[in-house]
């Protein structure tokens, strides 16, 4: 267990809740079948005095149906915990009990899951339309609240994770995976979610002027795919900042201004009011 900002965090064994959670089922892994025994000996032999086991709850007779045994392994299993002498306890109960170490350094944007093989956030953000479809929602995000009311609320309901998980274009095990929970097309997807966020910004747009509106989304960090480099490598991380190294650098301001790169960067953000936007940012 460890502590970041004085929080108390429960690193999930990874490889242990995949083992019932996407392999219990599969005769092509070499660990098939998964019993009850054999999986309280792994644990048991995991190095810590705590082994976080995390999981879907439709991991057990949905993602694994009954047929597969999981119910019955899921019976036995804590029976077979208590006779080897492993406890098993609730989240809550572990923190209050074992002392945490320091140690957990998360830089920005790096943030970890437990999707797909990489463990990262390229389950929700792997691939180009998942990172428009992020700048979108976060600059879309700031002129919502700006508004509030409707736009806000429509804003919530669109920021769900999974609206970017099922944008996921991966192949592979991991592409089987997004695919089974994916209601189409990532392509199809992509077009509807931006559609439906390009309502809520006109919405929110309507209610703001064009200062109003370029004031709200100025400040709004992009993730890294999404920032606007310019000449020597630096980086705009935001409106604010590139605004910052065009009133800095005149000859950069004419230079991306001018030639439109200004207004396709943002265009490919907001869509259609992203040029308005680089009207405003180049403006000034």
């Amino acid at each position: 267990m460890y502590k970041m900002n004085g929080v108390k965090l429960l690193l999930r064994n990874y490889r242990l809740s995949d083992d019932v959670g996407f392999r219990f089922s599969s005769r092509e892994w070499d660990q098939y079948p998964l019993t009850a025994d054999k999986y309280v000996e792994w644990v048991r032999a995991s190095p810590g005095d705590l082994v976080f086991v995390g999981m879907d709850m439709e991991t057990f007779g949905e993602h694994q149906w009954e047929g597969t045994g999981i119910l019955e392994f899921l019976k036995w299993v804590f029976r077979r915990a208590r006779e080897a002498g492993v406890s098993v306890e609730s989240p809550g109960d572990a923190a209050a009990e074992l002392d945490a170490v320091e140690g957990v350094s998360i830089e920005p944007w790096g943030t970890t899951s437990w999707a797909d093989r990489e463990k990262d956030l390229s389950a929700w953000l792997g691939g180009e339309e998942q990172v428009r479809a992020f700048a979108f929602l976060r600059m879309t995000m700031a002129a919502a609240r700006r508004a509030g009311g409707r736009a806000l609320e429509a804003w919530r309901h669109l920021s769900t994770s999974d609206h970017l998980y099922y944008l996921s274009s991966k192949r592979g095990p991991e592409g089987d995976v997004h695919g089974y929970f994916s209601p189409g097309s990532p392509r199809r997807y992509f077009e509807a979610f931006m559609a439906a966020m390009q309502r809520v910004w006109d919405y929110a747009s309507l209610r703001m002027g064009d200062a109003e509106l370029l004031e709200a989304v100025r400040g709004v960090e992009l993730p890294r795919e999404a920032w606007f480099f310019v000449e020597g490598g630096r980086a705009a991380r935001s409106v604010d900042e590139l605004e910052a190294v065009l009133r800095e650098r005149g000859e950069l301001r004419r230079r991306y201004c001018e030639s439109g790169d200004v207004e396709r960067w943002l265009s490919d953000l907001l869509g259609p009011m992203g040029v308005k936007v680089a009207a405003g940012v180049c403006g000034h």
